[in-house]
């Protein structure tokens, strides 16, 4: 449940805080990009915590009552941390100059500071969730919350997500889900996931 959104998640994060950490204060247009890159980026992972929050969390708690009362307080820090994030975004815009470059430097450490915290927070879910997960449910019911998730999520958040997961999952594991998609879903769905891997992975 955890493998292939952590891997889109982590490439998508590093891209973003690499964008951020070369921005050109002085650039009216790049500044702007780079903010609202920003703002999607923190869009996905507000989704993503509430994903776990509503779909996943519950069933662990269902059969290991308590267990993740970490994790679910870490949660709670992101919420309040992207919201920080946001309104540290917004603020650069409004400010230029020598302020906009000192404020671009932190607003990059900063961002940094969370990506480092998610990143550890990731591989906590990974092993620790997952193997309460496999512990407490069958293949089919786990294949069945997945299902579920990939239904909750409307076609504008697949549209920003899947590029990053196509291009961030190994090659065994992109075979595996196109295999599952062009048996579970329509064609034209197929057919586009299959452009959005063109576009986003060399020609071999």
């Amino acid at each position: 449940l955890y493998t292939g959104i952590h891997k889109a998640l982590r490439k998508y994060m590093s891209a973003v805080l690499t964008s951020v950490g070369q921005l050109d204060a002085d650039d009216d247009l790049q500044c702007r990009e780079v903010m609202a890159d920003v703002q999607q980026l923190l869009d996905v992972l507000r989704g993503h915590v509430e994903t776990e929050n509503t779909m996943v969390h519950p069933a662990i708690e269902a059969r290991y009552p308590g267990a993740l009362a970490g994790i679910t307080a870490e949660h709670a820090g992101h919420e309040v941390a992207i919201e920080q994030l946001r309104h540290y975004a917004r603020t650069l815009l409004t400010i230029s100059g020598k302020e906009r470059g000192a404020f671009a430097l932190f607003l990059y450490r900063e961002l940094s500071s969370f990506v480092a915290e998610n990143l550890e927070h990731m591989l906590r879910a990974e092993t620790q969730n997952q193997h309460l997960l496999w512990a407490a449910y069958s293949d089919a019911e786990l294949q069945a919350i997945e299902e579920a998730i990939l239904a909750s999520l409307p076609p504008e958040k697949m549209a920003v997500l899947l590029p990053w997961i196509v291009s961030a999952i190994s090659v065994e594991e992109r075979l595996e889900m196109y295999q599952g998609m062009r048996q579970a879903a329509p064609a034209l769905v197929f057919d586009n996931a299959l452009s959005v891997a063109r576009s986003c992975l060399p020609a071999h």
